[in-house]
């Protein structure tokens, strides 16, 4: 291991940036909260849970029911216009039926009186062949016709009065169909008085008018009110896709700031000039966008001096960061440059900072392909463990095949540094598995995640005790079913260890075994392909 002069580039100072980036990130309050939006989720529309009704945009929904609103009164208000036209119009029917009925029961009055029936013809004629008026006939007081011209309906005068509808107490109006001669039926209406003197009644006057004139202007009036009622209707639904448009906006826009922070993307931002309960919404939105960016970038700060898992373990339980662990089944690797103090002293300060640097950029590139965390780097000695914070069932395996791609990488890199004319560099590394205690180590005030334990011990040593380019594990790693079988290995003798009385009998690591040859080349690729 490098001693105690080794140089130390900003990179390692990670208790001091810990503290910093723990009291940055106690200041989001509003991303803390909202954590669970910080983990990128696809849009709500498209993962609808199932058995959710069919999705339907809110304009959509208010163009429904405002148009629903909107058309429905509009019916209504149809409908009563027509039937109150339909009155009106009736009404001024009989209005003017009853006057003209009238009209020749006055006329007719003193003829009847008098008996004289050609003067009755006359006054029967003049009123029974008008444009209006296509009948007409006066009675007697017993009922009897004694004048009559054009089209009167058939009956006695006491079934007329029984079939007619009272108008007043003395005056009705009849409806009834007459049959043209080509078998044509037309719409008739008649209308039937009383003829008195004084206060005898001597008689009975009809007169017989078309209801197809009347008919005729309804339905004129009809069709351009059931036009306007369609246009209305046309204007109402477009007035109300336009008002639901336009409620609907800032929903829309909330739905797609949504979506897009729940992408990731926490730069988005919403107009919030509105001056209503949606503007405060807004502006809430993006108060809470800006706290998720802070914690995205405190996250992301953190996550370059302790692992990513950790530091979301972290942000995620602020409230609950305390001092204390967990005992864990884990193994750990510790790789040490080999002469790394010697090699120091000839090398400028920014050199070895940068030599650190790239370095410990490929192992930490080679962890994240085996799931394993940096645990700290040490001078020049990286710690990663495997298992922890995050549970793996094939931990030992995976810290193995970490260290030979990390050895892999660093042949690779040493074949190139001796193009350039420079010297190589050599890895010893020691692998270990066990019980450890896993959690916050330190104080109150300071505080960092390790592990520690025996087993971490005895990885350090097998490190120590390794030369250049040699993995070595113990006997009981190496013989457990994740390792033995796939990998490639050999006796490396036997080493005592501090608090055992038996030696620990060590294997050195050459290789995986061929089933797992092109994975490894494809990852030594990988490594280095991202910063070639």
């Amino acid at each position: 291991m490098a001693g105690p002069e080794t140089p130390h580039p900003p990179l390692w100072h990670g208790a001091a940036c810990y503290d910093f980036l723990m009291r940055a990130s106690r200041h989001s309050s509003l991303a803390l909260k909202a954590d669970a939006a910080a983990e990128p989720a696809a849009p709500a529309i498209a993962n609808a849970p199932p058995g959710r009704r069919r999705f339907l945009p809110i304009a959509v929904r208010l163009t429904l029911i405002l148009g629903s609103l909107m058309v429905g009164g509009v019916l209504i208000l149809g409908l009563l216009t027509i039937d109150n036209q339909n009155r009106l119009m009736q009404h001024q029917l009989d209005e003017f039926g009853l006057s003209i009925a009238r009209l020749l029961a006055d006329s007719a009055r003193e003829p009847l009186l008098a008996d004289d029936e050609l003067v009755l013809e006359t006054v029967v004629s003049k009123f029974g062949n008008t444009r209006s008026s296509l009948g007409a006939v006066v009675y007697n007081d017993r009922g009897q016709a004694v004048a009559q011209r054009g089209v009167i309906p058939q009956g006695s005068l006491p079934d007329l009065y029984r079939q007619g509808r009272a108008l007043t107490d003395t005056d009705y109006s009849i409806e009834w169909h007459w049959r043209h001669r080509d078998g044509a039926s037309e719409s008739m209406v008649s209308y039937l008085t009383p003829i008195r003197y004084r206060d005898l009644v001597t008689g009975h006057a009809l007169v017989t008018f078309s209801r197809r004139i009347i008919e005729e202007q309804f339905h004129e009036s009809l069709m351009i009110l059931l036009g306007a009622m369609l246009l209305t209707m046309l204007l109402a639904l477009l007035v109300s896709w336009r008002v639901s448009r336009w409620l609907a906006r800032p929903i829309q826009a909330l739905v797609e700031a949504s979506q897009a922070i729940g992408n990731g993307d926490y730069h988005y931002r919403m107009d919030d000039r509105r001056n209503d309960e949606l503007g405060i919404l807004m502006r809430s939105f993006n108060e809470m966008a800006h706290g998720l960016l802070r914690k995205s970038q405190v996250e992301q700060a953190l996550s370059r001096y302790v692992s990513r898992d950790v530091a979301r373990e972290i942000l995620r339980n602020l409230d609950q960061v305390e001092l204390g662990g967990r005992h864990v089944e884990a193994s750990v690797i510790f790789a040490d440059i080999v002469g790394f103090t010697e090699m120091a002293e000839t090398m400028e300060p920014r050199a070895v900072s940068e030599l650190l640097n790239e370095y410990f950029h490929y192992i930490t590139r080679a962890s994240s392909l085996w799931q394993g965390t940096i645990d700290k780097f040490i001078g020049d000695c990286a710690m990663i463990v495997f298992g922890v914070p995050q549970a793996d069932s094939e931990h030992r395996f995976h810290a193995v095949g970490c260290a030979v791609l990390i050895s892999h990488v660093v042949q690779r890199l040493n074949e190139r540094r001796q193009r350039q004319g420079k010297c190589p560099i050599h890895f010893r590394i020691g692998i270990n598995s066990g019980h450890m205690l896993a959690g916050n180590m330190g104080s109150s005030d300071r505080m960092q995640y390790t592990v520690v334990g025996d087993a971490v011990n005895l990885a350090s040593r097998l490190a120590t005790h390794a030369r250049a380019d040699e993995i070595l594990v113990d006997e009981e790693m190496y013989a457990h079913t994740d390792v033995c079988g796939r990998v490639i290995a050999r006796p490396h003798g036997t080493i005592q260890i501090r608090g055992r009385k038996e030696p620990a009998t060590l294997y050195r690591i050459d290789d995986l075994s061929p089933d797992y040859r092109q994975q490894l080349e494809s990852m030594v690729e990988q490594v280095l392909a991202e910063t070639d």
